[in-house]
C-alpha cells in the first residue's frame, strides 16, 4: 500500500513517496504491482519523487512502476514541478481527468 492516502475536494488519491539521489528510483515489486492494479481498476494513484539534486518533483503515474523501476528519472512523467504549490496547482486537472473523465 503507498505512503499517503489524500481526498482533496472529493478527489481520492494515493502517492508512493520517494527520493532519488541520482536517476534511479527505488521501488519493490510490490509497490509496482499494487500500484499497477490499483490503477487498472479506475484508481488514482501515483508515484511522487523528489529529486535531490535538482530539487524539482516529478510525478509518475501509478501505471508507470515498469518504466519509472527501469528508467528512473528519466521515464517520461506526467508532471514535473519545481515545488509543493505549483505540485497541487498542477494536479487538480490530472486527478479530473482520472477520476471525473469527460462523457
Amino acid at each position: 500500500m503507498p505512503d499517503v492516502h489524500l481526498v482533496w475536494d472529493g478527489l481520492p488519491f494515493w502517492m508512493e513517496l520517494k527520493v532519488a539521489n541520482s536517476n534511479a528510483i527505488k521501488l519493490s515489486p510490490h509497490q509496482v504491482a499494487w500500484n499497477m492494479a490499483y490503477w487498472a481498476r479506475g484508481g488514482a494513484n501515483f508515484f511522487l519523487v523528489k529529486r535531490a539534486k535538482e530539487r524539482d518533483i516529478l510525478l509518475f503515474g501509478g501505471d508507470q512502476g515498469p518504466e519509472v523501476l527501469e528508467q528512473g528519472c528519466l521515464a517520461p512523467c506526467v508532471l514535473r514541478v519545481d515545488s509543493p504549490a505549483s505540485l497541487f496547482c498542477a494536479l487538480r486537472p490530472v486527478l479530473e481527468g482520472i477520476l471525473r473523465p469527460a462523457p
